[in-house]
């Protein structure tokens, strides 16, 4: 339940620093712990060599908060997050700066701020259509915030207008608001206007009127002087009606029933849950004796539970999600579509979203890739390459080539064409009667490296045995398989560099089709759009799922060369068409959640903005070597795999029974951080929006986590 105000205005000279004070001031004559918070302060200025907040310094002078500097858990002031020195809208003073403003480090000090104050007063900078960021306006934080808004406006001439446009603005984002202030925040002689006003915003805004403040020359900002402050906000505030809005407005934001009603619901969904669900990868024999999670929302990087407990997202939703959760752009292009039309078949028919997305993928895809086939998952996604390359060949007359090559600790999904490209016996092996038979070539596990080989010397020896297959059997071959740069499942597996782009010149030199599985590393994973980048190949296809929506909505996509593509068309007689299809292929509501995606990439330079993420992350997991149980460390742009062994120095593995990864884990749920493990590697892919405050809490947790199942 929020207890507190996010003070807006009608525009930028209305008053609000003095509006906020008194509000503030008044509620601490009330008894409230009241904290302030100034989100962006645009305008600072030098006070012995260092920037200070002259409203942030005046709310604290009118609190007798002054002078205190406690220490925050943060490398910021909660009170003021970001503090720039141009007077100018928060966006434009920021790129002044070279800075990008990020809401996750205003909600994370808001949080802060609830926990440690009864009551919070929000300043807000300028109106609420005031630029924060790219496409995020002041109106966007206020409703990320969830805080119920206090309307600050002039009680001159020309405030109906401005007030009128606020008031439908803030109701059209469904942000609960108090009341308006009207505030002379200048001299001017009263006129008939200025008696006016109040009524006939009360009435045509159908909003409360909370108070009239007169012009205070004593109050001045510039002279230090909080003159009759208290005074301003006994006599000319209604801080009851004010209190009263705040009270029913935490009751109405909570849940209906109370906090034991509420646990008693989390029980009975976690025991129906044991009752009816089987979960994918799961023995659910011990599913059973634990008490499971039950995720009821998310926002931003965090995940909250049935019981009300909050978590970073630290596998990003099982790699899915890229931009956090309740993007609003993501929601706000699924609302959309839902005006129009959920689904429609693509047998027979097409679509705008689904045709737009396709030009788009072609156009950020590597090069040579013009085709776009949809499906729902990744698995489908490969399944599709895998009898796309197929049949292909036998439509060239290479009835021969019928075969597959994979690599060891490989995964590409769990359809059976799928599985019978899939390396990891674990998950595999049981199915084997049931699989195609494919050839297998060595991966580069370098930590566990097949012929006791150094990395640094080896020259990359697997590729030798993968070459000697290709030329024994290349006429059997139709297509090999690749996740480009890291086998994900596998174990974070990091291959060395140099090592995708020899794959793909041995497939050219044997006429063998590459297929790039990019369902996991694509979207921007790597530090790149797709891992091929990294070495500049060009796949023959290429699929994609995952991150390919966001993270919201279950898409894939099957994208392939001309000359393939070419190889169906034919009279309809010659039967040469690729017979594959799914009901819901090019779903309208993942396509325009996918377009979202896309425009989000583009507006907010994702790729550009997360290699300082990179760099901080490297950097970070460094400090993890000098554990005595750390074997190996395996990173690629965003995403990370701490190998735990029983000896160090042997690489001995921990027995399968003593399940390392999962106390792991779980010992990371206890400190709010949500992970999965692949056996005894803890995997680390957090969304691509987390915040360098936030990557460092996750790590940090990680790091105890480890320290206390391998250590205590």
């Amino acid at each position: 339940m929020k207890k507190g105000v996010f003070v807006t205005g009608t525009d930028t000279g209305v008053g609000k620093t003095i509006v906020s004070s008194a509000i503030a001031l008044g509620l601490q004559q009330k008894g409230l712990k009241v904290g302030i918070m100034k989100p962006i302060q645009t305008g600072a200025i030098m006070k012995e060599k260092v920037r200070f907040s002259p409203d942030a310094e005046f709310m604290n002078k009118a609190l007798g908060e002054e002078g205190k500097t406690p220490n925050f858990p943060f490398s910021f002031n909660p009170h003021i997050p970001y503090l720039l020195k141009e007077p100018l809208a928060p966006f434009v003073a920021a790129r002044c700066e070279g800075v990008n403003i990020e809401s996750s480090r205003i909600l994370q000090a808001a949080e802060w701020l609830q926990e440690h104050y009864s009551f919070s007063v929000i300043e807000g900078a300028g109106g609420i259509m005031v630029p924060v960021s790219q496409d995020y306006m002041m109106i966007d934080l206020i409703q990320d915030l969830d805080f119920p808004v206090v309307l600050v406006a002039r009680a001159t001439l020309g405030t109906i207008n401005h007030t009128l446009l606020t008031l439908e603005a803030l109701r059209n984002k469904d942000i609960p608001i108090v009341g308006v202030v009207l505030n002379h925040a200048s001299f001017s002689p009263e006129g008939i206007c200025e008696k006016t006003n109040p009524e006939i915003i009360e009435a045509f805004g159908k909003i409360n009127i909370l108070g009239i403040l007169p012009h205070s020359p004593s109050i001045s900002m510039e002279q230090g002087s909080l003159g009759n402050l208290k005074e301003l906000a006994q006599r000319h505030l209604d801080l009851e009606r004010l209190l009263t809005f705040i009270e029913s407005f935490s009751s109405a934001s909570a849940p209906s029933s109370s906090l034991s009603d509420k646990h008693q619901r989390s029980s009975r969904l976690k025991g129906w849950d044991k009752e009816y669900l089987w979960h994918p990868f799961t023995q659910m024999q011990d599913w059973t004796r634990e008490d499971p999670l039950v995720i009821e929302s998310g926002k931003g990087v965090r995940l909250e539970d049935s019981d009300g407990r909050k978590y970073i997202d630290g596998v990003a939703s099982l790699w899915t999600n890229v931009h956090g959760h309740q993007k609003k752009e993501i929601d706000k292009a699924i609302q959309d579509q839902l005006t129009r039309i959920g689904h429609s078949t693509m047998l027979g028919l097409t679509h705008a979203p689904a045709i737009e997305l396709a030009q788009r993928l072609v156009h950020i895809a590597p090069q040579g890739l013009s085709r776009v086939f949809y499906s729902d998952s990744g698995a489908t996604a490969c399944e599709i390459a895998l009898k796309m390359s197929f049949q292909y060949w036998q439509q060239q007359g290479k009835k021969e080539k019928k075969r597959f090559i994979y690599f060891e600790n490989s995964y590409h999904g769990d359809t059976l064409g799928a599985v019978s490209v899939g390396g990891i016996d674990l998950f595999h092996q049981v199915y084997h009667p049931l699989l195609f038979n494919s050839f297998r070539a060595p991966s580069p596990y370098c930590y566990r490296c097949a012929y006791k080989l150094d990395p640094s010397v080896c020259q990359k020896r697997c590729l030798n045995d993968l070459e000697h297959i290709l030329k024994d059997h290349a006429s059997d071959i139709c297509a090999l398989i690749i996740e480009p740069c890291v086998q994900g499942a596998g174990g974070m597996l990091v291959a060395p560099e140099g090592f995708l782009k020899k794959v793909k010149e041995l497939c050219a030199q044997y006429q063998i089709l590459m297929i790039a599985d990019e369902v996991a590393v694509g979207f921007g994973r790597t530090g790149k759009m797709f891992a091929c980048e990294h070495e500049m190949v060009q796949p023959d296809i290429l699929c994609l799922a995952k991150g390919i929506t966001g993270g919201y909505l279950p898409l894939a996509a099957t994208l392939t060369t001309e000359k393939i593509y070419s190889g169906f068309l034919g009279g309809y007689n010659e039967r040469k068409t690729f017979f594959h299809g799914h009901t819901y292929t090019g779903n309208p509501l993942a396509c325009r959640a996918a377009l979202a995606n896309l425009d989000i990439f583009k507006k907010e330079q994702v790729i550009e903005n997360i290699q300082e993420k990179i760099e901080f992350f490297h950097e970070r997991l460094q400090k993890f070597w000098d554990l005595p149980h750390v074997g190996d460390i395996r990173q690629k742009g965003l995403l990370a795999g701490i190998e735990l062994v029983k000896n160090k120095k042997t690489k001995e593995p921990y027995y399968w029974e003593e399940k390392i990864g999962i106390r792991v884990i779980q010992e990371t749920r206890k400190r709010g951080v949500i992970l999965r493990p692949l056996g005894d590697v803890i995997v680390i892919m957090p969304p691509l929006s987390i915040s360098i405050q936030e990557l460092e809490q996750l790590l940090s947790v990680t790091m105890e986590a480890i320290v206390e199942v391998t250590e205590r």
